[in-house]
């Protein structure tokens, strides 16, 4: 994309205060997932504790089903997977929000409009008046008389193409009975446009003096307005928001990275905690009926 354009989405979109925000959601998004691990964590002990709990009231010849430690050992290796996976997007998280910290009170200040408008080069009026008068002015009188020449000669071939369109020589040259008339006709003929000849000339010269004109005051213009420094200027500016843009796409795709891996962990922590809700309300259910069981054994 151009880079105006690219400057112009980065703004919208608030660029360093746009970053900003899109990192504490994914602080945001980080902490729901670690809450859904610790959730899940937190039912597979308090399973744990009322399965102990029974095994020591009852004593193990009667609490005879298997410990909850035994058999969640596969939901418990997901909960520490999760947890490692956490704890490395964390610090990657608070790399990236480190760096874009830096980049918002660095190069990232270029991107934003009052700095951008600021910092953008513009051609200056010459600080002191020219010997010449206002140079500008000059510059567009040349301009503007060279498109009136312009004009002028538009309106000069369209005469000439009007003389040749009511031209009849052949006509002429057919009904005179003497052929030595012939060349004084030719003459008499080619003579309608001695007009427009002498228009072309004078027109053709006056562009000549013009463009010289043009060039002089170009020439000055560019001197006055130190139009050089300002497009070495320009170049410099172009440079640094050629910069500012790579690290500001760098900081957004770092950012949208997490973003995609949160919305899938999202997932994946769910599941996790409702798996693990399902299997800790059938412990219970089992919990239950072995009581029942024991307690009947007893009467």
């Amino acid at each position: 994309a151009p880079l105006a354009e690219e400057v112009a989405a980065a703004q919208r979109v608030g660029v360093s205060a746009g970053l900003r925000g899109d990192v504490m959601r994914l602080r945001e998004a980080h902490e729901a997932c670690a809450h859904r691990v610790d959730a899940t964590e937190r039912a597979l002990d308090a399973e744990a504790t009322e399965d102990e709990a029974c095994r020591g009231a009852y004593g193990a010849d009667k609490w005879t089903r298997p410990p909850s430690s035994a058999l969640s050992r596969n939901l418990r290796d997901k909960i520490s997977a999760y947890r490692q996976n956490l704890a490395q997007a964390f610090r990657s998280d608070e790399s990236l929000r480190a760096r874009v910290t830096d980049a918002s009170e660095g190069v990232l200040r270029l991107l934003e409009p009052e700095s951008m408008a600021a910092a953008t080069p513009a051609l200056r009026a010459p600080m002191v008046s020219t010997s010449d008068g206002d140079v500008l002015a000059e510059l567009r009188a040349a301009v503007s008389d060279l498109e009136a020449i312009g004009a002028e000669r538009a309106g000069i071939e369209a005469t000439a193409k009007a003389i040749k369109e009511r031209d009849n020589i052949m006509a002429k040259v057919m009904a005179a009975e003497n052929p030595d008339a012939h060349e004084a006709l030719f003459e008499r003929e080619l003579a309608k446009y001695d007009e427009v000849k002498a228009a072309v000339a004078n027109n053709v010269s006056s562009q000549v003096d013009v463009l010289a004109r043009l060039r002089r005051e170009h020439e000055t213009f560019m001197r006055a307005y130190d139009v050089d420094g300002w497009r070495a200027a320009s170049a410099i500016h172009v440079e640094a928001t050629r910069d500012a843009l790579a690290h500001y796409r760098e900081l957004a795709s770092g950012i949208e990275r997490g973003t995609t891996f949160y919305a899938g962990f999202a997932a994946a922590t769910a599941q996790l905690l409702e798996e693990s809700e399902a299997w800790v309300e059938t412990r219970r259910r089992e919990k239950a009926q072995l009581e029942a069981a024991v307690a009947q054994r007893a009467q």
